[in-house]
C-alpha cells in the first residue's frame, strides 16, 4: 500500500517542580515577628542556662514554629518528569536476484541505496529508533551502512515473510509506527503481502525501485517430503515451480540424490507467476538420512539460474515399530 510517510517526532526528556500556597500567606508576613519573640522569650531562663543550651532551645522552638506556619500556609509541591519515546520504525530492503536489474545504468539495489544516503532522508531517520531487515525469501538482521554490500543471491521475493518476521522479532510492538519497504514489487512466494501489512495493524509504506517489467525467470519455489519414510514403502516428493515469460515452453524437472539421477518429468509452463505442481515418487531400499535434489534444466535467457533447485531431507527407517498388547 502507497502511504505518505509521516514527520515522525523527535525525542525530548525532562523534569519540572513547582511549589505553590494555597492557604493564606500572612503567616509567612507575620513568620520574622514570631521568630524575633521566641529569641526573647529565651533571653532569660529559670532556672539560669548556659548560651550553648540556651541557643538549641532557640534553634527547636524556631524550627517548630516555622513549621507550623508552613503548615497553616498549605505548601504544594508539585513534581512532574515526561519522557517522549522515540518511535520504532521497521525498514525492509528486498536483496531478491531481481534487485540486481539495472534500469539504465543504476541497479534496483544502488537505487534503494540512493534514498538511504540522501540527508534529508537520513535526518528523518535519525528522530526515530531504526532496525532494518534484508530479505528475500526469508528475512536476516540488515545494518543500513551495508546495504550497498548486501547478497543479492536469494531463490525468491516473499515480502509476507518479511513484514511478519520483523514485527515478530520486536518486543515493543506498540512503538512501531511503521515499516518502509524498499523492493521492486516482484513478490513471488508466500502470503499476498497487501493482505498480509492490511492485518498487521501497523502503516506500510512502499517505496518502488525500478520499472513494473518483471524478468523472464523459471524458479523452483519449494521442494517438500515427509520428514520420516520407511524401506520398501512409497515416498512422495511434491515440488512447486513458477515462471514469468516462459508460457507455453516445457522445461524438464529433474530428481536426484547425490549426483544420481532417479526420475525426470517434462512440465509444460503456464502463465506468468502461476504456481505448477510436480510429483516424484521414490521407494527407498535402505534405511538412513536422505538428501533428494529437485532441479530445473536451465532455459535460455533466464534471468537467474540459482533458483532452479532445491533440497528435501528425509530419514528412512527400517520398519514401523509393533507393539504386542497383552
Amino acid at each position: 500500500m502507497w502511504t505518505p510517510l509521516p514527520a515522525w517526532a523527535g525525542v525530548s526528556e525532562w523534569s519540572d517542580s513547582h511549589l505553590q500556597l494555597a492557604g493564606p500567606r500572612v503567616f509567612l508576613v507575620l513568620l520574622p515577628f514570631l521568630l524575633a519573640f521566641v529569641y526573647w522569650v529565651y533571653l532569660r531562663t529559670y532556672p539560669q542556662v548556659d548560651p550553648k543550651r540556651r541557643m538549641v532551645l532557640v534553634a527547636l522552638r524556631s524550627a517548630a514554629v516555622a513549621l507550623l506556619t508552613m503548615v497553616l500556609c498549605e505548601p504544594i509541591l508539585t513534581w512532574w518528569h515526561q519522557q517522549v519515546i522515540r518511535p520504532l520504525v521497521l525498514v525492509l530492503v528486498d536483496t531478491s536476484p531481481s534487485m540486481r536489474v539495472a534500469d539504465g545504468s543504476v541497479t534496483r539495489l544502488q537505487q534503494a541505496v540512493a534514498v538511504l544516503g540522501d540527508e534529508r532522508w537520513s535526518a528523518r531517520l535519525q528522530q526515530a529508533e531504526v532496525r532494518a531487515w534484508g530479505f528475500a525469501e526469508s528475512a536476516y538482521p540488515l545494518v543500513l551502512d551495508t546495504v550497498a554490500t548486501a547478497s543479492t543471491r536469494g531463490q525468491a521475493t516473499n515480502i509476507g515473510r518479511a513484514l511478519a518476521a520483523s514485527l515478530e522479532a520486536v518486543a515493543e510492538r506498540e512503538r512501531v509506527q511503521g515499516v518502509v519497504l524498499f523492493s521492486d514489487g516482484g513478490h513471488n512466494l508466500g502470503r499476498d503481502p497487501v493482505q498480509l501489512g492490511a492485518e498487521l495493524g501497523v502503516p506500510v509504506y512502499a517505496l518502488g525501485v525500478g520499472g513494473a517489467e518483471v524478468p523472464v525467470d523459471v524458479q523452483l519455489v519449494d521442494v517438500r517430503t515427509a520428514e520420516t519414510g520407511y524401506v520398501g514403502q512409497s515416498q512422495p516428493i511434491d515440488a512447486e515451480v513458477r515462471s514469468w515469460g516462459y508460457e507455453g515452453q516445457r522445461v524438464e524437472v529433474q530428481l536426484y540424490e547425490g549426483k544420481r539421477l532417479l526420475q525426470r518429468q517434462s512440465l509444460l509452463l503456464v502463465g506468468d507467476g502461476q504456481v505448477q505442481r510436480v510429483s516424484f515418487v521414490v521407494t527407498p531400499q535402505q534405511a538412513g538420512p536422505r538428501i533428494f535434489r529437485v532441479a530445473i534444466a536451465p532455459v535460455a535467457g533466464e534471468f537467474a539460474t540459482a533458483d532452479n533447485e532445491a533440497l528435501a531431507f528425509t530419514h528412512i527407517l527400517a520398519g514401523r515399530t509393533r507393539v504386542l498388547l497383552l
